[in-house]
């Protein structure tokens, strides 16, 4: 029987009052029930209780977790992959593109976005601790592939990327700590995560793809993250979305919500959430860029 974690305290602020959100089932391997808990004090919606450490990789094991597998068996993954190609493209911009010499991708999953930085000529360092991951990243002079936080090289990069990364990580103090001191003093870090506050996830509810629990341990939106990365020494400098994941998102927690693929309604519910986050700026994921508060 796996082991489950009940938490005591905020694993962001480390408050000890919590509020119950919803239950969420694991919809893509165990099946499993796990509860949303909210930190009264910085907002934090996180999984509580939650795998062990040695328990969590387990949840990751399926063909259908993409960013693992690369593999596009189904017309939603298909998809997926299609949209992540124009999607990469538009990372490598946001970053600086050719302007970036160096860049560290930390949970670079099977390295689409690692590979592509490295063949346009940045020296990008590619971390991914999951074994069936990292064996799938191309070979590449410019790029350097790690699976252990302890084996980053000891140099300061001018960009550092988590793009849907920060939302798995079990030690989120200690991970922070690690990747800002090799952030360059002027140089940006990039997070992105899903935002529970969109409209599609209040039209999904518990059938919002995005809560991924129990892989996802926590839950941000614009307050919740502030506030973490405010006591990390980092000031979030903009805020921008990533418009093309609600409608992915939307698909497959159409699936889960009625179990078929109603494309054509996932598609009209993704369009709206977009429409109404362009007034309220709630959109279905968001990137938080920050740099180093100035000592």
């Amino acid at each position: 029987m796996r082991e489950l974690l009940t938490l005591d305290c905020c694993p962001s602020c480390g408050a000890g009052e919590f509020t119950l959100v919803r239950q969420i089932e694991d919809h893509s391997v165990s099946k499993e029930l796990f509860t949303l808990s909210q930190c009264t004090q910085c907002g934090l919606v996180f999984t509580n209780p939650r795998p062990s450490e040695n328990d969590l990789p387990s949840y990751y094991k399926s063909d259908q977790y993409i960013s693992h597998t690369n593999k596009g068996n189904t017309l939603i993954n298909k998809m997926y992959k299609l949209a992540r190609i124009v999607t990469i493209r538009w990372k490598y911009r946001l970053i600086g593109g050719r302007q970036i010499q160096s860049l560290l991708d930390y949970g670079s999953g099977t390295g689409t976005f690692a590979t592509y930085c490295a063949n346009k000529g940045i020296q990008t360092t590619a971390f991914e601790p999951d074994d069936q991951a990292r064996s799938r990243i191309q070979k590449h002079d410019r790029l350097s592939i790690i699976s252990r936080i302890e084996e980053l090289p000891s140099i300061r990069f001018e960009a550092i990327s988590l793009w849907h990364v920060i939302e798995h990580v079990m030690d989120i103090h200690s991970t922070l700590n690690s990747l800002i001191d090799r952030l360059e003093s002027n140089g940006n870090i990039y997070i992105a995560v899903p935002n529970h506050r969109s409209y599609d996830a209040s039209f999904y509810g518990e059938s919002w793809a995005a809560y991924d629990v129990p892989r996802h341990l926590y839950h941000f939106d614009e307050h919740s993250m502030g506030y973490l990365l405010n006591n990390h020494g980092l000031i979030i400098e903009k805020i921008v979305p990533m418009k093309l994941d609600a409608y992915y998102v939307c698909m497959l927690s159409a699936l889960y919500k009625t179990g078929s693929k109603n494309f054509a309604s996932s598609f009209f519910i993704a369009t709206k959430s977009n429409y109404f986050a362009s007034k309220n700026k709630q959109y279905s994921s968001l990137i938080y860029v920050a740099k180093k508060r100035p000592v």
